[in-house]
């Protein structure tokens, strides 16, 4: 009886010491999970070994065309997409309803679907995007799908050569998540607006979507900085540590409606005759 008493004795401590141990020591992951790191790597620059994205030209517009723009310094200038003013006779700014300001088409990109417009200084400028893209971040695409004011939620998914309406730029490649408001319909329009990253900053400006929900084609930044550049101008840079618009999943819709209230993105219209029509490309 007394050996018994023992030995429960000695068991009850051993345990006591081994749950002390393991607790003290370092733990050892469960019998088939692996420990990955969540490590992201910065994207290389364009290559012409990235993937091609065949774009279609669309229909000609019969009377206007509508895109969507945004302010890139406190003088009136401004980038929108090159396909959106094929053809144009004036174009304009929609700064309220039944008004706008007349725009100017100053410079091209040589091989890039993005202009540079000028017209009367309008609103505070967007900021250059100060962090290295990183396949699987976030993207806003922020503008004026079928001509009304909407944003898509997407998920970067590599670089890629854009091939259709040019011999072939550099572009980013968005799987699109979600969108504000909620709806299947295509998002001509949207060409010309702005891609924001997670801090506010401009990483590049939608030029494609699929026909069916699901991708969105931007313009690289580098053929953003380009454009500029040969005008001598350049997007204001995100200051390390300073002021910066944290946009996510759950306000980039408000971020949106701010942006447009503001006029930093604006709706612009491309007419081909003197009466425009809502048509989005």
């Amino acid at each position: 009886m007394a050996l018994r008493v023992l030995l429960a004795v000695v068991w009850a401590v051993l345990g006591v010491l081994s749950s002390w141990i393991e607790g003290t020591g370092a733990r050892r992951p469960e019998p088939g999970i692996a420990e990955v790191p969540d490590v992201r790597r910065p994207l290389p620059g364009p290559s012409a070994r990235d993937p091609i994205v065949q774009v279609s030209e669309g229909k000609p517009c019969e009377d206007a065309c509508i895109g969507t723009a945004f302010v890139v310094d406190d003088h009136g200038h401004w980038l929108t997409a090159r396909h959106v003013l094929t053809g144009c006779r004036q174009i304009a700014i929609v700064t309220g309803p039944h008004c706008g300001i007349r725009a100017v088409e100053i410079a091209q990109h040589p091989r890039a679907d993005v202009v540079l417009l000028e017209s009367d200084p309008a609103a505070p400028p967007l900021a250059r995007g100060a962090r290295a893209l990183v396949a699987g971040q976030d993207g806003f695409h922020l503008g004026y799908p079928q001509g009304d004011p909407g944003d898509v939620h997407g998920e970067l998914m590599g670089r890629v050569n854009v091939r259709g309406r040019h011999a072939g730029e550099p572009g980013m490649l968005w799987a699109e998540i979600e969108r504000d408001p909620d709806n299947d319909l295509p998002l001509g329009g949207l060409s010309g607006g702005p891609v924001l990253d997670a801090d506010g900053g401009v990483v590049g400006m939608a030029i494609a979507a699929s026909p069916r929900r699901g991708r969105v084609t931007s313009a690289a930044p580098e053929s953003l900085d380009e454009l500029l550049a040969q005008a001598g101008l350049a997007l204001p840079a995100l200051a390390p540590g300073g002021e910066r618009t944290a946009v996510g999943r759950s306000n980039y819709a408000a971020v949106g409606r701010d942006l447009r209230q503001r006029l930093s993105v604006a709706k612009v219209v491309c007419w081909h005759q003197e009466t425009a029509s809502r048509r989005g490309r």
